[in-house]
């Protein structure tokens, strides 16, 4: 007899992650299975182009490190302007740069992972005063306002390879009125900030690269 679907796997099937914004930085997208409902803030996910392990990591491209955390702001200021519960001063974001479930042990392929499994990502958590903390349950959704994040043991997220037997309630995704406010938002946000890079930020990286030039052959020179 086939497993059973959990509610997981048949969302699955329906969503995909959105992407509301891509560069040659990385990307803002809409994860398939928020781990925030929209009503109550929502949930962004900013990735950078390259992967790597660790963010120190990014330095070791040009303009990597300082692209991927524009993504972030972006991402963070289009939740704060556009989600109406988060508008107007009634909400924040939570920044984490998390990737503890990919290295769990029980995550595929099973058994003791080092960080080689683990790729750089933010997660963009909106809060509001609006989130419910009547019960267990609804603390593990969304948290409480005030309260630290919240997150279950592996085994108790969808995330798990036994999620087929979990009963979890998945929270629900922007809705098309919010992602199409969210894209427009974001690109006219990096539209403005490109022009300024262009003005203050590219100058500036020319001479620090002019610098690097001469420092290098400073050091190779014979003594």
């Amino acid at each position: 007899m086939p497993e059973r679907l959990s509610i997981v796997d048949e969302i699955a099937t329906l969503r995909t992650d959105i992407v509301l914004y891509k560069n040659e930085y990385g990307n803002i997208q809409v994860p398939s299975i928020p781990h925030k409902d929209r009503k109550y803030g929502g949930h962004l996910m900013a990735s950078p182009a390259k992967e790597v392990h660790h963010v120190n990591e990014l330095r070791k491209f040009p303009g990597a490190f300082l692209g991927y955390h524009i993504l972030c702001t972006l991402a963070e200021e289009a939740m704060l302007n556009v989600i109406p519960s988060l508008q107007g001063g009634k909400g924040i974001i939570n920044l984490f740069e998390a990737g503890n479930w990919q290295v769990h042990p029980e995550r595929e392929p099973s058994g003791l992972k080092d960080a080689s499994f683990k790729s750089v990502h933010a997660h963009l958590y909106g809060r509001s005063t609006l989130e419910p903390a009547t019960n267990d349950h609804e603390r593990q959704l969304h948290w409480e306002w005030g309260e630290a994040p919240y997150f279950p043991a592996f085994k108790d997220t969808p995330f798990s390879p036994q999620r087929a037997v979990k009963n979890w309630i998945v929270p629900a995704q922007y809705n098309d009125d919010e992602i199409k406010s969210l894209k427009e938002y974001i690109e006219d946000a990096a539209s403005r900030i490109k022009k300024l890079s262009q003005k203050w930020v590219a100058p500036l990286l020319r001479t620090r690269r002019r610098y690097q030039i001469n420092a290098q052959a400073n050091w190779s020179s014979p003594r």
